[in-house]
């Protein structure tokens, strides 16, 4: 599996069959774990991120070109339109399949219907929304962003919560599956967490540099984080360990669980 250029965004289809990417080359490419291509979706600028409906059936695409793409698994698409001023830089589908919400560099988040109708928007960040995530349940939002916070929002747009401490950028920010816990990568070098029932600091995982991606694992027990020295940390919550995987030549983008 691979591209011209980098790769900034992977994921596993819902029924962990496909994987799709996303490349700084203007494509998005869907493939089986064999790694066979099956479908290419290309771009005219630079592809940040992508989401798999939760069904299944769809993959949206997050780009350069500040349109938001909805294709099919064949590679065809299924409906564009411009959603932002600037790029952008994350888009997740909400747990129903029935909305997307995306992240841009004009400091927004916005969330929308899946015939392009704008639903919400979140304003208030100073700086470019880096990543936006739902949450298990649907309910609330986590967008982080460059200008050194994680915010929390109700479906709405009321900002529930700041989430702050540090002078560093925000990259990534990703639920728990039993929605309790907030986690975020950070140009700081660490992965922060908040229980959201308080706002209140967890923990927080070093690295020897920037992270550019958490994520955890669907039972849990597992915290995923890459980055800029291309390495993957892997935090056991049960057993309080850490496994280091090495072998990327550059920077780890992103990561996924199956």
């Amino acid at each position: 599996m691979n591209h011209p250029e980098a790769v900034y965004s992977v994921s596993f289809s819902p029924d962990s069959q496909l994987l799709a990417t996303v490349s700084r080359d203007g494509s998005a490419k869907l493939w089986n774990l064999q790694g066979q291509l099956l479908a290419e979706m290309l771009h005219p600028q630079p592809v940040y991120n992508l989401s798999f409906s939760p069904n299944g059936h769809y993959l949206a695409t997050a780009s350069g070109d500040n349109q938001l793409r909805l294709w099919d698994l064949q590679g065809n698409l299924h409906h564009y339109w411009i959603a932002h001023d600037d790029s952008i830089n994350s888009v997740s589908f909400s747990p129903d399949g029935q909305f997307l919400v995306t992240a841009s560099s004009d400091r927004t988040a916005k969330i929308w219907d899946l015939g392009g109708n704008l639903v919400t928007e979140l304003r208030g960040h100073q700086d470019s929304v880096n990543s936006v995530s739902f949450s298990p349940d649907g309910q609330f939002l986590a967008t982080a962003s460059g200008d050194y916070t994680v915010r929390l929002w109700d479906r709405q747009g009321n900002r529930l919560a700041q989430l702050e401490g540090h002078q560093e950028r925000f990259f990534d920010v990703s639920f728990r599956p039993d929605g309790k816990l907030l986690a975020a990568a950070s140009n700081d070098g660490r992965v922060w967490q908040w229980y959201l029932n308080a706002s209140l600091l967890a923990d927080s995982y070093g690295f020897p540099g920037e992270i550019t991606s958490a994520s955890f694992s669907s039972q849990r027990s597992l915290l995923a984080a890459a980055a800029r020295d291309g390495t993957v940390r892997l935090w056991n919550w049960q057993a309080q360990t850490v496994t280091v995987l090495a072998g990327h030549r550059e920077w780890v983008y992103a990561i996924s669980f199956s």
